[in-house]
């Protein structure tokens, strides 16, 4: 096995690795623990629905990871003219009340779910470490009021820094796939050009050997005259 190989079969190993640990851990670690935030955060703050969101670097858009009464990926935002793809750009936390405050975006989201915001609060989910946002947490429509409080984006951003890690994982989940496969189209890319070129090496070799043999009498009567 040449160098070459060595490396692809590492990637393509890698990638399966990636592969299994995420069927593990998504079904029964993150979606435990999220699936947890999502039923207890509406007690936390009084709310109607909760969603945690996650950010796609490739895509520079935001998929649902998880929400009431929601499937993931139902849901998916882009980063400009959504609230919540505001929140996770700008890192910081955004509150409404009324429906004059509703971007087109949540317009054409509650025309599909169904479901009519009156009240929004977003807060951003950070990494660990470099202070990157990754993701968001929303909650929506508050009980028994108008909006949300101070206090409710308070407590809300405590919930966000638990979430950090289990976010976190997911997003570098999602990057470590996207770059394995970026890495293995190159080297299936470079395995095509490696062979195309010794195919087009070995038709050149064909052609000069034909030539030199039908020249080479030619040439040889000459030089015996």
């Amino acid at each position: 096995m040449n160098h070459k190989d060595d490396v692809k079969s590492q990637l393509e190993g890698l990638k399966l690795k990636q592969q299994m640990l995420k069927r593990f851990w998504d079904p029964q670690g993150n979606k435990e623990v999220l699936d947890f935030f999502v039923e207890i955060v509406p007690r936390l703050v009084e709310s109607e629905r909760c969603s945690i969101f996650i950010h796609d670097p490739t895509s520079q858009e935001v998929w649902l990871q998880c929400g009431t009464g929601l499937d993931e990926k139902q849901i998916v935002l882009p980063m400009i003219g959504s609230h919540v793809g505001e929140v996770i750009k700008s890192g910081q936390a955004r509150m409404f009340s009324g429906h004059d405050h509703r971007s087109e975006v949540a317009k054409k989201v509650e025309s599909r779910t169904g479901f009519v915001t009156r009240s929004m609060l977003c807060v951003p989910i950070r990494t660990l470490g470099d202070d990157k946002v990754t993701g968001a947490i929303q909650v929506l429509n508050k009980r028994g009021a108008d909006s949300f409080t101070e206090e409710d984006r308070t407590l809300l951003e405590r919930v966000a820094e638990h979430l950090e890690m289990v976010i976190q994982n997911i997003y570098l989940s999602h990057q470590m796939a996207c770059v394995s496969d970026t890495l293995c189209r190159r080297a299936s890319v470079a395995e095509w050009a490696i062979k195309l070129w010794m195919g087009v090496l070995g038709v050149i070799i064909a052609v000069v050997f034909g030539v030199l043999i039908y020249f080479t009498p030619k040439v040889m009567s000459v030089f015996m005259r």
